[in-house]
């Protein structure tokens, strides 16, 4: 092998910031996602941002109150 590919191979072997297990749940749910019609997507989404919306009322009325 050259030195140019050794050198590749050694670069990717040292940085790996993510957890290995991180990786893959991440990689399995972009997967999944690719799968999702767009009715699913935009369930998915109404949910998310009334959960958001939820939380930030909570935030709102717990900062009022302490």
């Amino acid at each position: 092998m050259s030195p140019a590919i050794l050198q590749l191979i050694e670069t990717r072997t040292q940085t790996r910031p993510v957890q290995p297990g991180k990786q893959q749940i991440e990689r399995r749910q972009q997967r999944i996602r690719a799968n999702w019609t767009e009715d699913e997507r935009v369930r998915r989404r109404s949910i998310a941002l009334r959960r958001q919306a939820e939380l930030m009322s909570w935030f709102a009325a717990e900062s009022k109150a302490g």
